[in-house]
């Protein structure tokens, strides 16, 4: 049997094949996205068993596992597609994978971009003060905040701590605040309060007597957002 050539093979005598024709590789993108479209349906499938699994209290956003899975992922990426698009893909399933086993709203403060790279098409409510964005995560403890880290009135979080914080292409350092009910993180850098502003030390070098705001894995990437 004559063995398949690729694109980009050769043939068993050592001569250049022939590119495939361009109705082939769409028929093969065919293929492909039919494969994806039924992993993407099992990956769901196995999310609402978690789910149901799960009991009413606990956690469903826990950002040291998102945070892993990313990593996992960039470290195992090659290719011509862009790292951020990869991180964009698997924010978008992470979260809606949250969002269906309990749903819950990102609360932001001027950073939609951000805030839709980082949680996908996830319900958005722009807050009009940062107040305003603590007392909807007050009354709503499974949901999430994100705002730049220099409005955050820290003294004023209440149980609100941070989940997560990004660089933005903007040159804005931004940070996702969770809620009670959103799993602390347990990452290398931890937030802690300093002269009424959130300071980044390695988690040995916190200090007893610091106020810790919250633990978290550096994001590995620029977070893209629109140009001002």
């Amino acid at each position: 049997m004559e063995k398949a050539i690729g694109p980009r093979q050769t043939s068993d005598d050592g001569e250049a094949a022939k590119p495939a024709s361009l109705a082939q590789l769409r028929s093969r993108l065919d293929v492909i996205d039919a494969e994806l479209h039924k992993l993407l349906r099992e990956r769901f499938a196995i999310v609402e068993d978690i789910g149901r699994a799960k009991g009413p209290g606990e956690p469903i956003i826990r950002p040291a596992r998102e945070a892993a899975v990313l990593e996992n992922r960039l470290a195992n990426h090659d290719g011509a597609m862009p790292p951020e698009v990869l991180a964009f893909l698997w924010r978008t399933i992470m979260s809606t994978a949250c969002a269906l086993q309990r749903p819950f709203t990102v609360h932001t403060i001027g950073l939609t971009d951000a805030a839709r790279f980082l949680f996908g098409p996830i319900p958005l409510h722009a807050a009009a003060s940062p107040h305003e964005m603590l007392a909807a995560l007050h009354d709503n403890p499974g949901d999430v905040a994100l705002a730049p880290e220099d409005d955050v009135p820290w003294a004023d979080c209440g149980e609100a701590h941070v989940s997560g914080r990004y660089e933005l292409s903007s040159g804005q350092t931004a940070v996702a605040l969770g809620g009670a009910n959103v799993s602390h993180g347990t990452g290398p850098l931890a937030l802690i309060l300093r002269d009424d502003k959130a300071v980044a030390v390695r988690a040995h070098a916190v200090e007893p007597d610091d106020k810790v705001l919250g633990r978290v894995h550096p994001f590995p990437l620029i977070v893209p957002v629109a140009e001002s």
